[in-house]
């Protein structure tokens, strides 16, 4: 029996299809304009180690929001959580760790290469001066929102969380970073 991973239908594919073609999508645009979406993406032998440990205590923060979503009762996010975990256990109910771990993986790669390395940067490069840095960032930022527009209420928290990730990458001057915290 093949594992469900193999399968061609799984949710596991679909995912990788879908947000790999999203960087795959950064990429050709890029090419076609000019800019590199990935200019900001650096992952030296020397402090790989440092940078990844960077991304991953950068996602406390979005972790303790999810933390406070799950807790707190206003009608808003209770109807949020209720929505999300009806649709998560949907899509990825039947999903294992290690299916995650690739959805998980895919999805920072290839929406940080959209919405951080191609939009957010190529905007502030298209635009110039310091000005262009901030509209790139909430330009990019409430894509990255109403592209996760599973409800009003959750494209508002992705907008704060893409501008999270885009300053994260202002502030560390590295894709890695908002990659691994994705």
């Amino acid at each position: 029996m093949r594992s469900p991973l193999l399968r061609p239908d799984s949710i596991t594919w679909i995912t990788l299809l879908f947000e790999g073609g999203l960087a795959v999508l950064a990429l050709g645009i890029g090419w076609l304009v000019g800019f590199s979406p990935i200019q900001r993406l650096h992952l030296s032998a020397d402090d790989w180690w440092w940078t990844l440990l960077l991304g991953c205590g950068s996602a406390l923060p979005l972790f303790a929001g999810l933390f406070v979503i799950q807790n707190v009762r206003l009608g808003p996010l209770v109807r949020l959580k209720d929505t999300a975990s009806t649709l998560l256990k949907r899509l990825l109910g039947r999903c294992t760790l290690a299916e995650l771990a690739v959805i998980s993986f895919f999805a920072g790669v290839g929406e940080e290469i959209l919405f951080r390395g191609l939009l957010q940067d190529g905007l502030a490069a298209g635009i110039g001066s310091p000005l262009g840095m901030w509209i790139g960032l909430i330009v990019a930022s409430v894509l990255f929102g109403l592209a996760h527009s599973i409800t009003p209420t959750y494209a508002l928290l992705a907008t704060a969380a893409g501008l999270y990730l885009g300053l994260l990458l202002i502030y560390c001057d590295n894709l890695i970073v908002p990659i691994t915290a994705h």
